[in-house]
């Protein structure tokens, strides 16, 4: 079965600040998952980054963060995947990684995904992002055509 889902690099953004992507002003898609890395300066402070999906007029309608605060001078892989629970890794050293989930929800045309992170430092740097999605249309022809080879006895 052809792959339909569709893959948007999100560029760093600036030292000290946040990301933000609207996937679609045209569509209607499907979040699949989110990876990014945070690096985090030598600056005392714990940071603690939140997913949010926002619509259209502002309104947070869905968030979440890891309730793992990322501490100064570490770097932390953090994806997000529809069906993920919530984990992290172990190991005590400077680079960890933390996973958690996704709504099985559309984002509406405009509605953006952003990371908001609880004490950034002005040093602090997301690298850039990766969202993999898949359009609504896309997603229902793939359905389709799913049914239809299971019906053919493909």
């Amino acid at each position: 079965m052809p792959d339909a889902q569709k893959v948007i690099q999100v560029p760093a953004p600036a030292a000290g600040a946040d990301w933000t992507v609207t996937p679609s002003d045209t569509d209607r898609v499907r979040i699949d998952t989110v990876t990014a890395v945070l690096v985090t300066s030598a600056t005392v402070a714990n940071r603690l980054p939140a997913l949010q999906i926002v619509d259209q007029n502002g309104l947070i309608v869905w968030a979440a963060d890891l309730q793992a605060p990322q501490a100064a001078s570490q770097t932390v892989r953090y994806s997000w995947a529809r069906g993920s629970g919530v984990s992290a890794s172990t190991a005590v050293t400077t680079t960890r990684s933390l996973s958690g989930p996704l709504p099985f929800t559309w984002l509406e045309p405009g509605d953006s995904l952003q990371v908001v992170t609880g004490a950034i430092a002005a040093a602090d740097q997301w690298g850039v992002t990766t969202v993999r999605f898949c359009s609504a249309e896309e997603w229902e022809s793939l359905q389709l055509l799913e049914r239809l080879q299971r019906a053919l006895g493909g």
